[in-house]
């Protein structure tokens, strides 16, 4: 892979969590250095949360530039997933791009909310992956 783009699988069991609440903090082993004009997206991802009834969920990242979301909210959102009754697997034939806010990045936050735009409280039961893939785009 090139220094034009870079891959980065998230796992909530190797992350620094908020203990009910599903943010996540990833300390990256080395720093991203996104010089120019960059985009993300997330290519795939796994939810396990049992015993939540959502029918979708948005995922913030910190490192996103902000989208308006309803009246006049404002969050930095990477993907808004539909959830799927006994499915825990997603991927993204055409992955939405979110342009990058930050030139430098050794670590990154993520948090899954519902549809209300609410925080998701965790049970000890839950499992989420996803792959993020920068890549540079001009500049």
């Amino acid at each position: 892979m090139s220094n034009d783009e870079h891959r980065f699988y998230f796992s909530s069991n190797h992350s620094i969590q908020d203990k009910t609440l599903a943010t996540f903090t990833v300390n990256l082993p080395f720093p991203l250095e996104l010089t120019g004009k960059w985009k993300c997206a997330i290519l795939d991802c796994y939810i396990k949360l049992t015993k939540l009834e959502l029918n979708s969920l948005f995922i913030l990242g910190d490192f996103c530039e902000i989208s308006l979301v309803e009246e006049n909210k404002q969050l930095p959102i990477l993907k808004k997933v539909y959830l799927k009754s006994n499915e825990n697997y997603y991927n993204f034939l055409h992955p939405l791009y979110i342009p990058v806010k930050q030139t430098h990045l050794s670590n990154f936050s993520l948090a899954f909310v519902d549809p209300n735009l609410q925080n998701i409280l965790l049970n000890t039961d839950f499992l989420i992956e996803c792959t993020i893939h920068f890549y540079k785009h001009g500049g």
